[in-house]
């Protein structure tokens, strides 16, 4: 029997790619790239699942990602991590959510992301299914409705939660 505790990571799936370069081209310009390469999976809700599995407590992942080959590679890296990923939802409609990271030569980074199918994760997706034999619930974005949902949810089950509403604007 296993008794280790399961946390739930609710957020974010994204297919990460690094592009380094000295330059940000301007209008109709191109610079050139010193490497590219595919981060693999992102998000943080993704992230700190990982960290969760990696750490040999059970992990639990509910986020959305597009019905595409993005979406079944991040989901076999997630499973392969050892992280639970019979909550995730497929979006026939959205591509899965791509981030574009543009990384200076001093290590700096800007990021372009397209949320994609991640916008697909509604409130109702947030149930008592998905959090059945959880310890703690961490959400990690900053969509109000889905935090609501889940701190709702959580209490109703005496469970604790966590929230990494991301960062601040102003």
């Amino acid at each position: 029997m296993n008794n280790k505790p399961i946390v739930l990571s609710i957020g974010h799936l994204n297919l990460d790619i690094y592009v380094k370069t000295d330059a940000i081209p301007r209008p109709d310009e191109s610079v050139d790239a010193y490497e590219t390469y595919m981060g693999g999976g992102g998000g943080s809700a993704a992230n700190f699942s990982v960290a969760v599995a990696r750490l040999r407590l059970g992990s639990r992942f509910l986020g959305s990602v597009g019905n595409d080959q993005f979406g079944d590679m991040l989901i076999k890296e997630l499973e392969t991590e050892g992280v639970d990923t019979r909550f995730i939802k497929r979006i026939s409609h959205e591509r899965t959510g791509t981030v574009i990271v543009i990384v200076g030569l001093d290590g700096s980074k800007r990021m372009i992301r397209y949320s994609g199918a991640n916008l697909g994760l509604t409130p109702s997706d947030v149930d008592t299914g998905a959090m059945n034999g959880v310890s703690h619930i961490h959400v990690a974005l900053g969509r109000t409705e889905i935090i609501d949902a889940s701190k709702r949810i959580a209490r109703s089950m005496g469970l604790t939660i966590s929230v990494d509403g991301g960062y601040v604007v102003g």
